[in-house]
């Protein structure tokens, strides 16, 4: 599977890359990742788990 068959957006879809490359980080690493803030990085992770596509 392609991550654009997830039909993802495109910070959705960063998110699901830096979680891939950076396994086991916390939410405060993956948002410094992203470079955005705790709350946002909280909302992408939630919707990734809401699909199936990440579990916590």
């Amino acid at each position: 599977m392609r991550i654009l068959d997830l039909k993802l957006s495109l910070p959705q879809a960063a998110m699901l890359c830096a979680i891939c490359e950076s396994p086991g980080s916390g939410l405060r690493e993956l948002a410094c990742w992203l470079r955005t803030d705790a709350m946002n990085a909280k909302g992408l992770v939630d919707h990734l788990e809401q699909h199936g596509l990440v579990h916590s």
